[in-house]
Order: C-alpha cells, then sequence, then structure tokens
C-alpha cells in the first residue's frame, strides 16, 4: 500500500514536473515572439521613415530644378498661387465639414 502511494506520488510529480517544463518552453517563446514583433515594428518604422525622406529629397529636388529656371516674379507667383490654392482647399474641406455636422444636427433634431 505505501508502495502504491509513493508510486502514485511520484507520478504527480512527474506529470507536475512536465507541466511546469512546457509553461516555462511556453514563456520563452511567447517572449522571444514578442521581441520578434518588436524588431519588425521597429524595421517597418525605419524603412517608412528612411522611404519619406528619400521622397522629400527627390521632392526638393525637382522643385530646385523647375525654381532655377524661374525668375524671381516667376518664383513669387508660382508661391503666391500655391499658398491661395491651400488656403481655398482648407476653406472648402472647413466648409464641407460645417455642412456635414449641421446635417447630423438635423437629422438628430428630428
Amino acid at each position: 500500500m505505501r508502495s502504491r502511494f509513493c508510486k502514485d506520488a511520484f507520478a504527480r510529480f512527474k506529470e507536475f514536473a512536465a507541466k511546469n517544463k512546457q509553461h516555462q518552453r511556453n514563456e520563452e517563446s511567447a517572449a522571444h515572439l514578442m521581441a520578434t514583433w518588436d524588431k519588425r515594428i521597429l524595421r517597418r518604422h525605419y524603412h517608412a521613415l528612411c522611404t519619406f525622406i528619400h521622397h522629400h529629397k527627390v521632392a526638393r529636388r525637382y522643385w530646385k530644378r523647375i525654381f532655377q529656371n524661374f525668375d524671381q516674379s516667376q518664383k513669387q507667383q508660382a508661391i503666391k498661387l500655391w499658398r491661395v490654392n491651400a488656403h481655398g482647399k482648407q476653406l472648402s474641406d472647413f466648409k464641407k465639414m460645417q455642412n456635414n455636422t449641421t446635417d447630423v444636427i438635423d437629422v438628430k433634431n428630428k
């Protein structure tokens, strides 16, 4: 009878040890996956930043070439036109937003 209790106790201990070992393995695997995902996200952000910088440099070179062929009055006129168009777009976007907001309020009041 005592030997049976000892065998049962040892079997439970082995089972506990195996589960503990598996749990430890799962924890290490999860930590490794998290580290890998963090590196992947950092790499993605780094490449996005590099791409943005490259496109910015290309755009600057392009505008430099265009503006080098202009004289001073043409440069000022182009910048003024760009500013006016940008301001007009902002105004139209703002008006659309206001109209959408008033439409939503009208619908809610009905």
